[in-house]
């Protein structure tokens, strides 16, 4: 079998598709670690533990709204294809539900800032630098 026949078979099967998402998530790894490592550097060390607070708390969100709700739509759209308006308003739902909550949660920490119960000053300049990694 020659290397362009294998080569044509490889990338037909499921193997590349996953191999590519692999590399893909490996090289945006590396990217963050890259910003840490700069930021670390660049930063006092209080607004170096500012930044790995808040970027904690949006690794969290990150899981569930790329993988778990999109993934979860294409299994069920998968399984059952005349059922897509079902599956499609409940994930809709649980979308508006997370978002109110979290609109709530942040509307609770802002209030308190207002009345000096904490201080969120910090994190808000320090979220300007959230899109430099993405």
């Amino acid at each position: 079998m020659s290397i362009k026949k294998k080569i044509k078979k490889f990338k037909e099967g499921n193997s590349f598709k996953s191999f590519h998402v692999a590399i893909s998530q490996a090289f945006v790894a590396i990217l963050f670690l890259l910003i840490d490592f700069v930021f670390s550097k660049k930063l006092s060390v209080y607004d170096f533990g500012c930044w790995k607070e808040l970027f904690f708390v949006l690794n969290f969100g990150i899981p569930i709204l790329s993988f778990g709700l999109p993934e979860g739509f294409k299994y069920f759209i998968a399984r059952d294809s005349d059922k897509i308006q079902k599956y499609l308003s409940n994930v809709f739902a649980i979308i508006i539900t997370v978002s109110a909550v979290l609109f709530f949660i942040l509307l609770i920490l802002n209030i308190m800032h207002s009345l000096q119960v904490i201080d969120l000053g910090i994190y808000y300049l320090i979220s300007l630098l959230f899109p430099l990694p993405y």
